[in-house]
């Protein structure tokens, strides 16, 4: 299948779940208020990191070796089963260590409850992600585009009755979060194991060691990035209280759905470059991110025109706070699509340690920016880090690529006519 066909499925499919939601956070924001929706923010973003830090790059140099064939499906699925329940004790392990340092910093008050629910989730979390690198390796993405629109109606269902008919409040809605990756985790499970005949075996130890070796560096780099755009969520919290995390989380959660276009395109090219060569890596890349930075600014550009009206009439006037952290947030979204393309062709390349660099240094300017810019400006300001540190790790993946001789600068930033044909056959593919 073309990386056009692919990409626009894939597109369509994230523009569903977009349109879901867009529903799911209208029932969180309207039902659970801006104190509720900022301690729901504050306990999902936990388990996010819980898992991130656990990933350990499985799921990175699980599409790898997938794709090279290096090893069976088998032997990487029993890797993430095993490992993973491994890793995820460990993680937790930790995490319960520092509880009482952490807990009094960002989550002075989130109940104690909503927390230990959501960490019996980080087990299957972890595991289901890995699954879908070896879905992304066998070239599957429809089937994770599938079930992933699966996961979301399920989510909106249950929010339904969990919130609407029984009135459970915060832990409803984090206990219908922990359901949904349940459901998805099974998901995955019967099919890799039923159309690839999957047998569940022991820990191949050379696989192992391949693994760390080259997803450990590709997974901190994620981690670090993570911190770069999310951190920022906690630092609100100590700084500003929970109520102000529930505004933010809403101009967070409205921006970031206009990366549904790059990171479709991101997960489409990494499946693809690993089988090509040079050349052809180099063109796909430049033709990706030129493609992408032209649609994403005219989408930012509509956006910004209609975001009021936005917040308005789902979100209601409560959340009328959030609009000007939203319009803040929208050059950083614009500049970080770029990066959603680069940094699927960078682990392509066999150099995950090129990412790490750019995250590193986005990472820190975040957190020092934010420090700085909070106290003064409020969500403002988190916004206005959020931009400037997206806009630098870009930059900085940009031109390392360009240094490793993959990307074609004078072409990636200019269409010519015949990307305009590409933007037809895309539309054409979406209908």
């Amino acid at each position: 299948m073309s990386l056009l066909k692919q990409s626009s499925e894939t597109i369509v499919t994230k523009i569903l779940i977009t349109i879901i939601s867009i529903v799911q956070s209208v029932l969180l924001a309207r039902l659970l208020l801006p104190e509720g929706r900022g301690e729901y923010a504050l306990v999902i973003l936990l388990m996010q990191y819980l898992v991130n830090f656990g990933s350990m790059g499985l799921r990175i140099s699980n599409s790898y070796y997938v794709g090279k064939k290096d090893y069976s499906v088998s032997q990487i699925f029993s890797l993430n089963v095993w490992v993973g329940s491994a890793l995820a004790f460990i993680v937790l392990t930790l995490y319960f260590l520092l509880s009482p340092f952490i807990n009094d910093l960002f989550f002075k008050n989130v109940d104690t409850m909503l927390i230990l629910l959501i960490c019996t989730s980080v087990p299957f979390s972890i595991i289901s992600g890995n699954m879908t690198g070896i879905l992304i390796g066998l070239n599957e993405i429809k089937v994770i585009n599938i079930f992933s629109i699966v996961g979301s109606v399920v989510n909106v269902l249950l929010l339904l009755i969990f919130l609407v008919i029984l009135k459970l409040g915060v832990f409803g809605a984090v206990l219908v979060y922990v359901l949904q990756l349940l459901i998805v985790f099974a998901l995955y499970s019967l099919h890799i194991i039923r159309k690839h005949n999957v047998i569940l075996s022991g820990i191949n130890f050379n696989l192992l060691k391949d693994s760390i070796r080259y997803g450990f560096k590709a997974q901190f780099s994620n981690f670090v990035q993570i911190v770069s755009y999310r951190f920022d969520m906690f630092l609100v919290a100590y700084y500003l209280g929970i109520v102000e995390v529930g505004y933010y989380a809403i101009a967070v959660s409205i921006a970031e759905m206009l990366w549904i276009i790059p990171g479709s395109v991101g997960l489409v090219v990494f499946s693809k470059l690993v089988t090509l060569k040079d050349e052809e890596k180099k063109q796909m890349l430049t033709s990706a991110c030129k493609n992408v930075m032209l649609i994403v600014g005219v989408c930012i550009l509509i956006f910004y025109l209609v975001s009021p009206y936005i917040i308005i009439v789902f979100f209601g006037k409560l959340y009328a706070p959030a609009l000007k952290p939203l319009i803040w947030l929208l050059p950083g979204i614009f500049t970080f699509s770029v990066s959603k393309v680069i940094y699927g062709g960078v682990l392509s390349l066999g150099k995950p340690g090129k990412n790490l660099k750019a995250s590193i240094l986005g990472a820190a300017s975040n957190i020092i920016l934010n420090i700085y810019l909070i106290p003064i400006y409020g969500i403002t300001g988190a916004a206005i880090a959020s931009s400037l540190s997206y806009s630098m790790v870009s930059v900085i993946m940009i031109l390392q690529l360009w240094k490793l001789g993959y990307i074609d600068l004078q072409h990636a930033f200019i269409p010519v006519k015949a990307d305009f044909e590409i933007y037809k056959k895309l539309f054409k593919g979406m209908r």
